[in-house]
């Protein structure tokens, strides 16, 4: 009996790290960027007008609460974006994304990286769809809806302002950066 207890007790402690599950998206504990293996740094909802928008994930290669380290580390990283909405619109998003932009000073004068981006967001997002921003120092920042990717931006300091929309000093959500910077 005891060596069964000891044995059961021994499989709990060994189980590997079970996904995360947040207002019914899975949300895996790990992903792959430029074959890094990135860990879920924590999660939260993107509210618009007290409607949820999206589940939004941050991926790093080691956890971090720091939002500066977050933004500043030139390592692969990755947010995703899983909606929950029922649709938006092309129009709509682009918006949501330009206002985003258009709150962070560190994007005001990139405005060739801007255009690109902005041209990434050429669809409709429904419900269960998923937009991925991903950063690989070697290659840049690429954009994906649905695991198709829609383009790549070169260059860190676009994607320190990407990341600053979630995480700098003017977030999108306050309540969104300060989940994706909790280890839940």
């Amino acid at each position: 009996m005891r060596y069964t207890l000891l044995v059961l007790a021994g499989l709990a402690l060994s189980s590997p790290a079970f996904p995360a599950e947040y207002e019914g998206v899975d949300l895996p504990d790990t992903t792959q960027v430029a074959s890094q293996t990135l860990v879920l740094n924590g999660y939260g909802m993107r509210e618009k007008f007290f409607m949820d928008i999206y589940v939004g994930a941050l991926y790093l290669p080691t956890t971090t609460s720091s939002a500066d380290k977050a933004i500043n580390d030139n390592v692969p990283k990755k947010i995703t974006m899983s909606f929950v909405y029922k649709k938006l619109s092309k129009e709509k998003m682009l918006g949501i994304f330009t206002e985003a932009l258009e709150k962070n000073p560190e994007t005001a004068a990139m405005t060739a990286e801007i255009n690109q981006l902005k041209a990434m967001f050429d669809q409709d997002v429904f419900r269960g769809d998923v937009v991925t921003i991903a950063y690989d120092p070697a290659a840049g920042t690429s954009i994906s809806f649905n695991d198709k990717k829609k383009g790549t931006v070169k260059g860190e300091a676009i994607m320190r302002g990407l990341w600053a929309i979630f995480l700098g000093p003017n977030p999108a959500s306050e309540d969104l950066k300060k989940g994706m910077l909790t280890r839940h």
